[in-house]
């Protein structure tokens, strides 16, 4: 069954004292036999920690995603490149144009693509998916990434802060099919309304989440705080 893993996130574990949290956000993907990171947190140190703590067998990775240019989710791109050694590295379209020539001097033969608009990531599987470069109002692009799942009869959207809003990204990954769970960061969001109104019936939320009672109390979706180290099948 596919897994995801939360490597790095601002809540602690008590369950997994050896894991570190800090501020940021990062979730490896384990999906038909490919190895997916999504977003580093600002740290590669404590996001190579972690994983080793969790005692995940990582490899090459077949993508690196991340959502937007923000350093606490894409700072440790370095120790990321240095260590997994990714096949692709998909960008939001408004990303750094010149830190993408520094991977090639850890990966001289990595793939960077910048995602403009909402796409299946055919270099690595036809069933994922991205958003495409959602814009904030002030200006932050950033993606979120769509696989599907069994476990929700649906698909799992994955996203880093929500900058531009849950309407929006919703609306895009409709096109993929229904939304049915949510895991990252929400950013300020409160519209329990809006929410309640989707087809998202799990929602796995931390980082820059702020509104937790009233997420909490929307009756037939359910809400479930994130921590370093969790795990999630779908």
């Amino acid at each position: 069954m596919p897994k995801l893993t939360v490597l790095y996130e601002n809540h602690k574990n008590p369950q997994q004292p050896d894991l570190t949290p800090g501020h940021g956000f990062s979730a490896f993907v384990e999906f038909q036999d490919l190895q997916i990171l999504f977003d580093t947190g600002w740290d590669g140190d404590t996001l190579l920690k972690n994983a080793r703590a969790v005692n995940l067998k990582i490899e090459d990775l077949d993508a690196l995603v991340i959502s937007h240019r923000h350093w606490d989710h894409s700072g440790g791109i370095i120790q990321v490149l240095q260590n997994w050694n990714p096949k692709h590295i998909y960008l939001p379209s408004d990303y750094s144009h010149i830190q993408p020539r520094e991977f090639l001097h850890y990966v001289p033969e990595v793939q960077v693509h910048r995602v403009k608009e909402s796409t299946p990531l055919t270099e690595i599987s036809l069933k994922i998916f991205s958003t495409g470069t959602l814009k904030s109002e002030i200006n932050i692009g950033e993606q979120a990434l769509i696989l599907p799942s069994e476990r929700f009869s649906g698909n799992l959207m994955i996203v880093g802060c929500l900058h531009p809003g849950l309407k929006a990204f919703v609306n895009q990954a409709q096109k993929f099919g229904n939304v049915k769970a949510f895991v990252g960061g929400m950013h300020g969001f409160k519209d329990r309304d809006y929410l309640a109104s989707t087809t998202i019936n799990s929602v796995f939320a931390g980082h820059c989440t702020q509104y937790y009672e009233e997420l909490q109390s929307i009756s037939h979706i359910v809400f479930t705080p994130l921590q370093v180290g969790f795990q999630l099948d779908f």
